[in-house]
């Protein structure tokens, strides 16, 4: 992948990792499978990722890695325990990257985004709904409401930009206040 992309664009900038899956369920009704596949996909997949760019941003003088954390990697959800120990993981391994890649000019990030107008709201919306949960009740806790993908795309801009050149190792939150309470 990031030979192809090296090869379209001739240098390698910036890498956001931004998959993320979900399962919905107690601990006691969480599968193993289960287990595995968030963890694959919400860290694994940040580390692999992490792990094949860093050496074209070494041979490059400089890079910026953005890793999609959570809220829900900071503070406990019901029915949420695997996909908030992964989200952890996420801003941990986030940390630990930004020290190991400091000296060699590679700024590493996280954002944290709260509840974001998505598929993934619906569906957890759905979700919730029938465990007798209203999650759109923490919309008002929010300060503007839910967030947008938009907010999010700001975000990730501003990570990228130069203008965030001192903000390092840190998986900034944009949940409205939610995780504040």
């Amino acid at each position: 992948m990031f030979d192809r992309a090296v090869e379209k664009f001739g240098r390698l900038d910036v890498l956001v990792n931004n998959a993320g899956v979900d399962v919905l369920k107690s601990i006691e009704e969480t599968s193993l499978e289960d287990f595995e596949r968030v963890f694959a996909v919400n860290v694994r997949g940040v580390f692999l990722c992490c792990k094949h760019a860093i050496p074209y941003f070494k041979k490059q003088g400089k890079g910026n890695i953005i890793n999609m954390g959570s809220s829900a990697g900071y503070i406990g959800a019901p029915f949420q325990t695997v996909y908030c120990a992964s989200k952890g993981a996420v801003h941990q391994l986030t940390k630990a990257l930004a020290v190991e890649c400091t000296a060699a000019n590679i700024k590493v990030n996280a954002i944290a985004p709260g509840g974001v107008k998505t598929a993934m709201l619906e569906y957890l919306t759905e979700e919730f709904a029938k465990r007798g949960i209203n999650i759109n009740s923490f919309e008002s806790m929010h300060m503007g409401g839910w967030c947008t993908p938009e907010d999010i795309a700001h975000m990730a801009l501003y990570l990228a930009s130069d203008e965030s050149r001192t903000v390092h190792g840190a998986a900034l939150l944009i949940d409205g206040g939610l995780t504040a309470a």
